[in-house]
């Protein structure tokens, strides 16, 4: 654990260092993200696709919160991938996992 330390630190420092002069939900922006980076960053994931994993996660986090079509809305809407391939995803249709990672 504490050679995973200096990296943990490392995320939470870039994540906090975007707050500087604006404004910013510390748990949207911060708290619900950082797990995230940490976990593309240990599986060697590029940077640059790390808020993509994010977002993905969004259906996974409002389980039981919002209801399936509110859950899809947000994901589409945050999203870079578009609404139809997260629809085909929603409905099995589509890959079972994103395969840009």
């Amino acid at each position: 654990m504490q050679r995973l330390r200096p990296v943990v630190l490392g995320i939470a420092d870039q994540l906090i260092d975007r707050f500087e002069g604006g404004r910013s939900d510390v748990v949207a922006d911060y708290a619900a993200v950082l797990p995230f980076h940490v976990v593309a960053g240990l599986l060697g994931v590029p940077e640059d696709d790390w808020p993509r994993l994010v977002d993905w996660s969004i259906p996974m986090r409002n389980v039981g919160v919002l209801t399936t079509e509110q859950t899809w809305r947000l994901a589409s809407e945050r999203s870079p991938t578009s609404p139809a391939t997260w629809a085909s995803w929603s409905s099995g249709a589509g890959p079972s996992r994103p395969t840009t990672c």
